[in-house]
């Protein structure tokens, strides 16, 4: 099954419901849409359709991969028979990145999403350092200038 608002715009309406991921540490299914550059909005590892949103929050695709992905369920991977270490697999995928922060920038994201919450609490963050960047400034002009 596939809605497009290119084909279906009223019944996408029925869908407003579902609601893409939201959070500041939060991440996206990102399921390809079949048949379009689309990707599924709603947080990873949801249950039932995926949907697509854009601008505003409207819902611009809803589909179901199922089984037309070609993708075996689990149960079906663990009946085929495959050797032991094949079905196993290694502990991590090799050729995807460590979640350890690799670099300062990476380190300062990863503590500043621990801390703020929302994004209204990382827009008063950054307003409180800019006024101390301010008040710095302004000392320093005022006794060394």
């Amino acid at each position: 099954m596939r809605l497009t608002v290119e084909e279906h715009s009223e019944s996408l309406k029925r869908f407003r419901h579902i609601k893409p991921a939201r959070g500041w540490n939060t991440r996206a299914c990102a399921a390809a849409c079949p048949g379009s550059t689309r990707t599924c909005t709603r947080e990873k590892g949801h249950s039932g359709l995926h949907a697509a949103r854009g601008l505003l929050g409207k819902v611009l695709s809803v589909w179901d991969l199922g089984d037309h992905a070609g993708r075996p369920s689990r149960k079906v991977k663990a009946d085929a028979g495959l050797p032991a270490r094949i079905r196993r697999g290694p502990k991590r995928p090799i050729g995807l990145r460590s979640r350890s922060p690799t670099g300062p920038v990476e380190a300062l994201r990863n503590i500043i999403s621990r801390a703020v919450s929302s994004m209204e609490e990382l827009v008063w963050l950054v307003f409180f350092l800019a006024f101390v960047g301010f008040a710095i400034g302004g000392f320093l002009l005022i006794y060394l200038g």
